[in-house]
Parts: C-alpha cells; sequence; structure tokens
C-alpha cells in the first residue's frame, strides 16, 4: 500500500489537537495513513529498512525516532521543518505540540535514534526522492516592533508582524516569536454586601485578564462567516506582567491570499503591549 502524500501528512499533523496518551506510534502512523504493525515505536524503529541513524537534519515530513523511555517504548513524532516535530503528549497528557526536535531528550530523557524513510514497512516515496522544496520568508532582519492593545473588548487588527503574500499554493506555515506585557486596572474591592449580582460579576471577572486571537484572511474583517481560520484564547491571572508567545499556525492558502492576526483584550487588564522579536512565514507546495 501507498501512504497519502507528504503534503496532507504534514496538514493532518498540525491540524489534530489531542491523542490517546502515550500512543505515539498509532498516532504517527495515522498522519501518514499507514496500518498498524509494530507494538512501540522502539520496534518500529528497530525494523525499518531505510533508516538514518543520529541524523538531526530530516527532511521536512520525516517520522523521527527516539529509543529509551521506562519501559522503553521509545517514542516517534512527525519532523516538520525549522528544527520543530510534532509530537502527541507535547503539549502536555494527550495533547499535541509543536516543540524541538531534541525535547523528548530534555523533558523526557529519551535518546534520539535517528529518521526513517518507511514506518511500519512502508516506504514513504517523497522521502526517498527528497520532497519537494520548502522555501521560508525570512523576517530575522526586521527590527522588534511595538503594538498597544487597550482592555477595551474590541477587535484590532496587529500591525506588528506583516506576512509575505504567498507565491504559490499550498499549506502556509506561519511562525512568530512575540511578547505580552500587560497593565492591569487597579484591583477591583472585594463584594461587599449591598452589591448587586452584576456588580459581583463585573468584581469577579475584573480579577483576572481574557486575550483572544484570530488569524483573518486577506482583508476581512473579523466575524465575517468562514473566517477566522485560526483562534485562539488565553486566560492570565490578575497581576501577570509578561508572556512569551512564540508558536506557530497552519492553514490551507491559496495562490496570492495573505492575511493578519486580530486581537481583542477582555476583563482587568488595561492594555497590552505586544513586542515582535522574530517571524517568518512559508508555503509547503502541494
Amino acid at each position: 500500500m501507498s501512504p497519502q502524500p507528504l503534503a496532507g501528512a504534514i496538514r493532518d499533523a498540525l491540524a489534530d489537537r489531542t491523542n490517546d496518551i502515550g500512543m505515539c506510534l498509532a498516532q504517527t502512523r495515522a498522519w501518514y495513513a499507514i496500518p498498524a504493525k509494530y507494538d512501540d515505536a522502539t520496534a518500529a524503529w528497530k525494523a525499518a529498512r531505510l533508516k538514518h541513524p543520529g541524523d538531526r537534519t530530516p527532511p521536512r515530513g520525516a517520522p523521527v525516532w527516539w529509543t529509551g523511555g521506562r519501559n522503553g517504548h521509545g517514542h516517534v513524532a512527525m519532523y516538520i521543518g525549522d528544527g520543530l516535530i510534532r509530537s502527541t503528549d507535547a503539549a502536555g497528557p494527550g495533547r499535541i505540540g509543536t516543540v524541538a526536535l531534541d525535547w523528548p531528550e530534555t523533558h523526557w530523557g529519551l535518546i534520539y535514534a535517528g529518521w526513517s524513510e518507511d514506518l511500519n514497512g512502508v516506504t514513504i516515496p517523497e522521502l526517498v526522492e527528497g520532497g519537494n522544496p520548502m522555501p521560508w520568508f525570512d523576517y530575522t532582519g526586521k527590527p522588534a516592533a511595538e503594538q498597544i492593545i487597550p482592555g477595551d473588548g474590541q477587535w484590532r487588527r496587529l500591525d506588528v508582524r506583516p506576512l509575505k503574500a504567498p507565491t504559490m499554493s499550498g499549506i502556509e506555515l506561519h511562525m512568530g516569536y512575540t511578547r505580552l506585557n500587560f497593565k492591569w486596572r487597579p484591583l477591583p474591592g472585594v463584594p461587599v454586601a449591598g452589591m448587586t449580582v452584576a456588580q459581583i460579576v463585573q468584581a469577579a471577572a475584573e480579577t483576572w485578564g481574557k486575550v483572544e486571537f484570530k488569524w483573518v484572511r486577506g482583508d476581512l474583517q473579523p466575524g465575517v462567516p468562514d473566517d477566522p481560520t485560526a483562534y485562539k484564547e488565553l486566560h492570565f491571572a490578575y497581576g501577570t506582567k509578561t508572556v512569551p508567545m512564540d508558536g506557530l499556525h497552519w492553514e490551507q492558502g491559496e495562490k496570492g491570499v495573505a492575511g493578519a492576526w486580530w486581537i481583542r483584550v477582555h476583563g482587568g487588564i488595561s492594555s497590552v503591549t505586544i513586542t515582535t522579536r522574530y517571524a517568518k512565514t512559508a508555503v509547503l507546495v502541494s
């Protein structure tokens, strides 16, 4: 049998958010549409025929492997490029995350084994052929930019990280390295006798803060049907000063379609200063 095209496997890996705890091999092979065969990652790595032991420069979309672990089951994940992997349980038990290639070593104490061109006895042809190029539009040379978002609950377009419109069709990968710095309103008083229910609810709401992000295609406004293509909601305890917002998101792109992040801030946050340190975007050709 043949696995699904590599672009589809990467798309599925980026889209999935949860996994059965400890079932890395089952989840990873599912991204490639490869059937079950071995009991764990260690056995599957040992059985792989097209291995690259110790090689830390795998092509995008390649299965990457580790041995060891408390019960010797090892681990397998998908390499998605730029030193990153898509891994089960990396964002917490049962949650799929995007982390550095060495993350299973530094966090779980596993031993990096290498990458392979096959999985469960099925060869992944695009890995053998070298795959398609993945150009990154790099923004490392641009200075850090800042934008202040008031905490008034209104959607505002972020202008601190302009993205280059893709010149080809495929899966767009957008990576941003930013920091959120918070200013808070004075802490409301503790609810006392005589306050209405509405006043108590409002006082409680102002002891936390909520920040929402939307990725919106083209020149659309938040709230337009069929948008956004990405959404994130974050909650912060009163007094939080600064939070890193390093992240990666993807979307199925069309030629010449760009977009922007929008943000709105609620609760006790007076304003958020967003500082962009570094960003880049790429298109994985379909």
